[in-house]
C-alpha cells in the first residue's frame, strides 16, 4: 500500500455498465447519476431500481464490478445510521459512551456539550468535504475501541451524498 496523501475525493470512482439496453450505475461515486446523463443524453438508472430483492450476504465471485459486496466497507467496531440527534438519543442502543460521527458543527457542538465522544466529516456539512473524510473518519473512530459507533447523516441521497450513504450502509452491514 501506498500512502498518496489526503485524497481529493475520499469515495470510490462511479461505475457505469454500458452492456445493456440502458446505461446501469453498479456503484454511486462523485459522477452523479445526472451528470451522466447529461453526457449521455439518455435516461441512467441505478442498478437498486432494477433490483427486487435486497442482497444481504456476501457477493459472488461473478459480480460485474469490484466494491459491490455488501460487506466491502464495513469497520469492526458495529456502525448504526441515523438521519438527526434526536433518533440518535431514541435510540436503545446508545450510550455516551459510544463514539459518534456527525457531517454539521452544530451536531458536534451540542453532542460534545453532553460529554459524547464526536467526530465531524464537515465542519461545514459540505457533501464534498464529507465524502472525502468518509474513510478516514471511519477508521480513526474505529481505532477508538469503543462498543459502537452511530453516524447521523441528515442528507437526501441525492448527488454525491447517495454515493456516500450507499458506503455508510455498506458500513452498518456487519451490525
Amino acid at each position: 500500500m501506498v500512502d498518496g496523501g489526503k485524497a481529493e475525493v475520499g469515495l470510490e470512482s462511479t461505475v457505469l455498465d454500458l452492456s445493456g439496453e440502458q446505461p446501469t450505475i453498479l456503484r454511486p461515486g462523485v459522477v452523479t447519476r445526472s451528470e451522466l446523463q447529461n453526457k449521455l443524453e439518455t435516461t441512467v438508472v441505478f442498478k437498486s431500481e432494477l433490483e427486487t430483492e435486497e442482497v444481504k450476504g456476501p457477493v459472488s465471485l461473478n459480480q460485474p464490478s469490484p466494491g459491490m459486496s455488501p460487506v466491502h466497507y464495513a469497520p469492526k467496531t458495529p456502525l448504526h445510521l441515523h438521519r438527526n440527534i434526536d433518533e440518535l438519543l431514541k435510540d436503545k442502543h446508545f450510550k455516551s459512551t459510544d463514539v459518534v460521527l456527525v457531517t454539521h458543527e452544530r451536531d458536534f457542538k451540542f453532542l460534545q456539550g453532553k460529554r459524547v465522544v464526536c467526530h465531524t466529516l464537515a465542519a461545514d456539512n459540505c457533501p464534498n468535504t464529507i465524502a472525502r473524510n468518509l474513510y478516514r473518519t471511519l477508521i480513526e473512530a474505529d481505532n477508538l475501541g469503543k462498543e459502537r459507533m452511530h453516524l447521523i447523516f441528515p442528507h437526501a441521497p441525492t448527488g454525491i451524498n447517495r454515493a456516500t450513504l450507499d458506503r455508510i450502509k455498506r458500513a452498518c452491514i456487519a451490525t
